[in-house]
């Protein structure tokens, strides 16, 4: 893929265009670049618990006060946060000013959290090897901090009896490509369990939509020592003994939801007729009809995305590609098709993300042709029609 030349008009305005449309949304160009691959979707807004200042506790947003008077820092980066608490938006924590760099305060609040509840509570809920039983929480003999282990670096270790079990919070699905088993012989006492952080975090976000009728604080209590749904055994010394019976699968939810994306797409499906309609009035319902398939295809991006970077590009078609209620502006969607195929952005959406892009591509060009086409056109089609010469027009955008 060529780069862009910026000193090419049209390719500097598409930065431009790019510039504005990520500082809308409280990002910078270079913050995206940084980052490189695709980043993974996030479904809860804000950051779910302050790291209060002075009992060094994980608050969720109901256990503080409102504003700068919750007391709290964020756990990633420090800074001070505000504890968001209105009747309209959704309640979390906020950053009190702007953060240079990256911050992964979700996250890191979500593991630190978890750290804090096995701590406090001594007991964790550890899935079965064997396939058929679930597991169940377990008491713990001990628990201790961070560490290294199988070549990573564990986020804390239990003792359950005679068995040291390292911990790894995995933020990002990555772990298990980095660990090493090899090495170990059954004798040896210690196992691996991996707690898969993107799970935990979508149940956050359900708690934050009132889908579970829980706090913050009780969702991760119940999700860390009652349910085992959301972690693996990467090793233990076990194993070895049930080769040959079915082991436990991991059952988590996949790093990208292809249901709500696909859905959607196939619930808006729009049939483009080749041939032009026989009358003006059809024309503009059909031009109509085009316009809210568009935005029914653009609305509630972030309850279909399976990027960070999707939503960026549906926000802007809606705000600068759907010129009024009948027609889109050519211009600016050549503008968001190379913002597409040409940012860093665009590189990192999913296959299915980009299927769906172009879906909405297919439809705006198909709307630009009809407002194209004049009304005399259509008006020579009606007296043809009625002489008997009617000439079939193709105006097939595939």
């Amino acid at each position: 893929m060529s780069n862009i030349n910026l000193e090419d008009g049209k390719s500097f305005l598409l930065i431009r265009f790019t510039e504005i449309l990520l500082r809308y949304f409280g990002y910078s160009l270079n913050h995206y670049q940084k980052r490189g691959a695709a980043m993974r979707k996030s479904y809860t807004f804000g950051i779910p618990f302050g790291l209060q200042r002075e009992s060094g506790l994980f608050l969720d947003i109901t256990e503080v006060s409102r504003g700068i008077d919750c007391n709290c820092i964020c756990p990633a980066c420090k800074t001070d946060l505000l504890a968001k608490q209105g009747e309209v938006k959704l309640w979390h924590f906020s950053h009190s000013t702007a953060v240079a760099g990256d911050c992964d305060g979700l996250m890191e609040a979500i593991r630190g959290k978890i750290i804090e509840v096995i701590n406090e509570h001594q007991v964790l809920g550890f899935p079965n090897l064997l396939a058929g039983d679930d597991g169940g929480p377990v008491s713990l003999n001990e628990v201790s901090g961070s560490g290294s282990m199988f070549g990573g670096t564990a986020d804390l270790f239990v003792k359950v009896n005679d068995l040291c079990v390292a911990v790894f919070l995995d933020r990002d699905r990555s772990i298990s490509e980095k660990l090493t088993f090899d090495h170990l012989h059954p004798s040896e006492r210690v196992a691996a369990l991996r707690i898969d952080l993107p799970d935990i975090e979508y149940e956050i976000s359900q708690v934050q939509l009132g889908r579970r009728k829980t706090t913050y604080s009780e969702c991760i209590e119940s999700l860390i020592i009652d349910e085992t749904s959301s972690r693996e055994w990467l090793y233990h010394p076990l194993m070895h003994e049930l080769e040959s019976e079915p082991l436990q699968e991991y059952r988590g939810r996949e790093p990208s939801e292809e249901g709500p994306l696909l859905q959607r797409l196939a619930d808006c499906k729009m049939k483009l007729p080749d041939i032009l309609p026989g009358s003006h009035n059809a024309l503009v319902r059909l031009q109509q009809d085009t316009i809210v398939c568009l935005c029914r295809l653009t609305v509630r991006a972030y309850d279909i995305a399976q990027t960070d970077e999707f939503p960026l590009f549906l926000r802007y078609f809606r705000l600068h590609c759907l010129e009024n209620s009948e027609h889109v502006s050519y211009e600016r969607l050549i503008c968001w098709q190379e913002m597409i195929s040409k940012t860093q952005e665009g590189q990192s959406l999913t296959q299915n993300e980009l299927e769906y892009l172009h879906e909405i591509v297919r439809i705006a060009f198909y709307n630009h042709r009809l407002n194209n086409v004049s009304i005399s056109d259509v008006k020579n089609h009606d007296t043809g029609k009625k002489s008997g010469r009617v000439e079939s027009q193709n105006y097939s955008l595939l």
